[in-house]
């Protein structure tokens, strides 16, 4: 389940002697705050961030990204998203909003997707031009597949995700699409333990037809290391 994150020391805290153990800290999003974590407390999958709007030569650079740059996500499972480089305008905008290590992409989604958790980040930022219909939903499930959250985000806003947790999105109206940009954190080195998790916990729900499939995926959106433990 998400946690309760607090900047260390969270003001005026004191952790009871009995929940002590489910206390910890970490490093969460590579900038270099370190977090206190509550696992007593659940904490919003999804939040509204009020970072400024693209200017319009941006959004026209994204809407040409999705014309005429090649698509870097090539899946025959899910041939529903597509996902491209962006280009230098898109990079030098978003790198003066974010000021931590990430990467950006932008994507086009025609078709629904189906519950899954992202591997090669912990957080995202969106920002769709266009949602894909009037009542697409951002869905949250546990570890059942049950439905504990769902959101109905509008177009032009900022939103925070937590992309460690299952979900999915719903009710993409035909001949419609959603675009927009996807900010993320970059995260560490993944170790062969976490392949395989998310290989179990994602790739077999939605179809995988063989490890092999999962690492060439993994290899060409950079995810795959030459160092796991």
């Amino acid at each position: 389940m998400p946690y309760q994150l607090y900047l260390v020391p969270p003001e005026g805290f004191e952790p009871p002697s009995d929940t002590l153990e489910e206390c910890c800290l970490v490093q969460l999003d590579h900038s270099g705050k370190i977090y206190f974590v509550n696992k007593c407390m659940p904490t919003p999958n999804l939040t509204y961030e009020n970072f400024p709007h693209p200017p319009e030569e941006v959004i026209k650079a994204i809407y040409e990204c999705a014309r005429s740059q090649p698509n870097t996500f090539i899946i025959e499972y899910a041939p529903q998203i597509k996902i491209y480089d962006p280009t230098a305008i898109i990079s030098k905008w978003v790198s003066s909003i974010f000021d931590f290590p990430h990467k950006v992409d932008v994507r086009v989604i025609s078709g629904n997707l189906d519950i899954h958790t992202d591997l090669d980040r912990t957080v995202a930022y969106n920002y769709h031009l266009e949602t894909g219909g009037s009542n697409v939903t951002t869905d949250f499930y546990d570890s059942e597949d049950n439905l504990v959250d769902s959101y109905v985000v509008p177009e032009k806003q900022w939103v925070k995700l937590n992309v460690t947790i299952p979900h999915a999105v719903n009710n993409i109206e035909k001949g419609k699409l959603r675009i927009g940009l996807s900010v993320y954190d970059i995260k560490p080195e993944l170790t062969r333990a976490e392949i395989y998790k998310f290989i179990r916990t994602h790739y077999r729900r939605n179809g995988a037809k063989s490890v092999e499939d999962v690492r060439r995926w993994m290899a060409e959106r950079g995810v795959m290391r030459n160092k796991t433990k």
